[in-house]
Formats: C-alpha cells, structure tokens, sequence
C-alpha cells in the first residue's frame, strides 16, 4: 500500500464527483494498514489543501471535497469566455 497511490485514487474518486463520503474511501479488507495509510493520504491531501472535509452534524458522516485552486478557477473562467457567443 503506497501513501501517493492512496492519495491519487481519492483525488480521482473526487474528480468523478464533487463529494464523496469517508466511509465510501476506507477498504476494510485491507485492515489496519489500509486504514492507516487512507487516514495519511487523507492528512496529506488536507494539508495541502488539495482536498477538505465537513461533517453537518454531530456524529454525522463525514464529507471529503476537492478544494478548487487558483488556477483551475482561472482556466474555468477562461474555458467560459470560450464559450460565449461573439459580440458580449
């Protein structure tokens, strides 16, 4: 079990939709050791604001999304422009 491998498939897993429950990302056939490298790429992940988290209620799920950077806003907005008719 590779950290980064973990991290990639969970910026994937967000990448397919915009949210995704932590329960939905452990594997429990992987026992202890998955659990403990999801809970580090996840850190990690968190750490470098690539991803956050939120839980809406007290013992709630908790809730992973993918944290929009800088420059993917900029080649969203870009992509837009594209995007509307001449003459605006």
């Amino acid at each position: 079990l590779s950290i980064r491998q973990r991290m990639t498939e969970i910026l994937d897993a967000l990448i397919e939709r915009p949210r995704c429950e932590l329960a939905e990302i452990f594997h429990p056939e992987e026992g202890r050791m998955g659990v403990a490298v999801t809970t580090v790429a996840i850190l990690e992940l968190t750490r470098t604001r690539a991803i956050d988290w939120s839980q809406e209620t007290p013992f709630g799920p908790v809730t992973l999304f993918r944290v929009v950077g800088e420059h993917e806003r900029e080649e969203h907005t870009v992509e837009n422009d594209d995007e509307r008719p001449s003459g605006e």
